[in-house]
């Protein structure tokens, strides 16, 4: 079983998350600690496939350096980032930024730090009866440790080829088993 490790790092201005964001980011990990380690995030992950607009399915994510979707899936539930610290164990430093409509969150390839935005979490603390909401941060965390694993998309937004690469995909797959899950 992997094991999803958070810790709280300050953010660049010494401010750090409230009693409250740090409550719900410890319930999004576990959300998401339970659905990585389901048989429906390793089927998903191993089995990634997408149609392009002339209808070619393809068989692997994009920007996958060179890895199968099988290496990829053992990669994450290794815990195998650049920063290592334990096997088997995801690794999570989660620091505060606020941006008024910006980026959720972002990491870059030298740091391990994950800067989440508090103004994206702010909002999704006050939805945070809904599934939707924890799904979705939860999908934010993922895409950018998948960073900390070396892999990376063309640019900052949402795109047709940017949704097949390694962070947004699997972003979105563990955002819809979490989903499933839990509106049975």
């Amino acid at each position: 079983m992997t094991e999803v490790k958070l810790q709280f790092g300050l953010g660049k201005d010494g401010k750090e998350f409230s009693v409250t964001q740090k409550s719900y980011l410890k319930n999004v990990v576990e959300i998401l600690e339970l659905a990585l380690n389901t048989e429906d995030f390793r089927k998903e992950v191993t089995k990634y496939s997408f149609k392009t607009k002339i209808g070619i399915r393809r068989y692997y994510f994009r920007m996958n350096k060179g890895y199968s979707r099988k290496e990829i899936f053992e990669l994450i539930m290794a815990g195998r980032d650049i920063f290592e610290i334990e096997e088997d164990t995801i690794d999570l430093l989660i620091s505060p930024y606020k941006k008024e409509k910006k980026y959720h969150a972002y990491t870059k390839p030298s740091i391990k730090e994950i800067y989440l935005n508090t103004t994206y979490l702010d909002y999704c603390v006050d939805h945070s009866n809904r599934i939707k909401a924890l799904s979705r941060v939860a999908n934010t965390l993922l895409h950018e440790y998948i960073h900390n694993l070396g892999f990376g998309h063309k640019t900052n937004k949402p795109s047709d080829y940017n949704d097949t690469t390694v962070p947004y995909a699997v972003g979105t797959i563990i955002k819809m088993i979490i989903r499933k899950k839990n509106t049975k």
